[in-house]
């Protein structure tokens, strides 16, 4: 088998792998809508605009990049967490966010990139789903 290596620095690849498995573990959570999405600045808003309830982003986990993102929608609306597992920042802000909320499910995934057939380097990739409340 062929593989590429990448020439990306932000997660892109995993961007087509990432929609799938958020809107997997998403649906086998809740039949509500996703309303925010929360990880990597260029990660979340490669995949939000590709999951089909259009989430917000709380783009790097801030307040100043996602004003929307206040602390009631973080507390009461439908959220999910994306971190490369290798981020400790990202990881370290969804562990902040689930000390306020319940988590309804929690996963470590690895997720592979796939391109014209072939295969990228695989990676692993925590989410973590908070429903609406």
């Amino acid at each position: 088998m062929t593989k590429f290596n990448g020439g990306v620095e932000n997660d892109a690849l995993y961007v087509p792998a990432a929609t799938a498995a958020i809107e997997q573990e998403w649906k086998a959570a809740t039949d509500r809508r996703l309303e925010i999405l929360a990880g990597p600045s260029l990660l979340t808003t490669s995949v939000a605009f590709k999951l089909k309830d259009s989430p917000s982003t709380y783009a790097d986990f801030s307040p100043y990049v996602s004003p929307w993102a206040n602390e009631h929608a973080l507390l009461h609306k439908g959220l999910a967490i994306v971190c490369p597992s290798r981020d400790g920042g990202c990881l370290q802000n969804l562990e902040a966010l689930a000390k306020n909320r319940p988590v309804a499910r929690r996963v470590t995934l690895t997720l592979t990139p796939r391109l014209f057939g072939f295969a990228g380097t695989s990676d692993n990739f925590v989410i973590a789903i908070m429903v609406p409340r």
